[in-house]
């Protein structure tokens, strides 16, 4: 899965900036038949926030950052120099060629679209006042089916940071986060769209949760990270050796994803977004 991006407030020195969450992994044998054709599609890392202020650079423009290919959420981008929301990463995966189809890079939900294995993408995060961090995509640990880690706050506090994905349901945006302003009309013609399965949920005014089997919820406007998108391994075909894992544990956050011990694990892929206090944020490797 695709690291999210995160976002930093460089006109405050206090302010520690945010921590994308890390991809999911997600690693298995599969047996196949003769003749059989399978689709994998690799996620994008979520696009960093930007704050209206980089180094003398011109007002930005309301709006939300890329969606990240995979269903990552989408985070705001705001004309306020306080806020900048990173998108979720999309999820990575492998599915039956028969039946699978994508529309702007996003998995179609379609009980034709049959998941072999899906690795969940990194929650986003943004900075307001304080630290947030995004959750990881994936099975974190102590999780259970590929549940996706929830995102936290000052790298502790779960306090209304959106919920991961699970193996039935896309995560929860938390209700705080929707400001007042702009109104809920002016979200609709953006086509803001709420988590769902195979899409992160995207922010209001806040970031954008993890693509995966079931997307992740956005955040809150208070400093708080949004959701991991859940990974997925079938129970319909004959699947051994697997491994689905997460990055850390509820209370415990990193940008560095889970798998980075395995002999086949490229480096820098599904790290989480890293930002700084002066030049705004960058996005994470899909």
């Amino acid at each position: 899965g695709g690291g999210a991006g995160k976002g930093s407030n460089p006109s405050g020195a206090s302010i520690g900036g945010a921590h994308g969450g890390p991809g999911g992994f997600v690693k298995a044998t599969i047996n196949v038949n003769s003749g059989e054709t399978l689709t994998m599609l690799v996620g994008q890392g979520g696009a960093g926030g930007r704050q209206r202020v980089l180094s003398g650079a011109t007002v930005t423009q309301n709006g939300y950052t890329p969606l990240a290919y995979g269903g990552g959420g989408r985070g705001w981008n705001n004309g306020n120099t306080d806020w900048a929301e990173g998108g979720g990463g999309g999820l990575s995966g492998i599915f039956e060629t028969t039946g699978f189809s994508i529309t702007g890079g996003i998995v179609d939900n379609s009980i034709s679209v049959l998941p072999i294995l899906i690795a969940g993408g990194g929650g986003g995060a943004g900075s307001r006042r304080s630290t947030s961090y995004g959750g990881s995509g994936g099975a974190y640990t102590g999780g259970t089916n590929g549940t996706a880690q929830t995102g936290g706050n000052d790298g502790t506090t779960t306090t209304s940071g959106g919920t991961g994905g699970t193996y039935t349901a896309a995560g929860t945006s938390d209700p705080e986060g929707d400001w007042p302003d702009p109104t809920e009309a002016y979200y609709n013609n953006l086509g803001f769209t709420n988590p769902r399965k195979y899409r992160g949920g995207d922010g209001k005014f806040t970031s954008g949760g993890g693509g995966g089997y079931y997307g992740g919820g956005s955040s809150s406007y208070e400093p708080c990270g949004s959701g991991g998108g859940s990974s997925y391994i079938t129970s319909a075909r004959n699947v051994s050796n697997s491994i689905d894992q997460g990055a850390s544990g509820a209370s415990t956050y990193s940008e560095t994803p889970a798998g980075t011990t395995q002999t086949i694990y490229v480096s820098g892929v599904g790290v989480g977004g890293a930002g700084n206090t002066t030049t705004g944020a960058i996005a994470g490797s899909g």
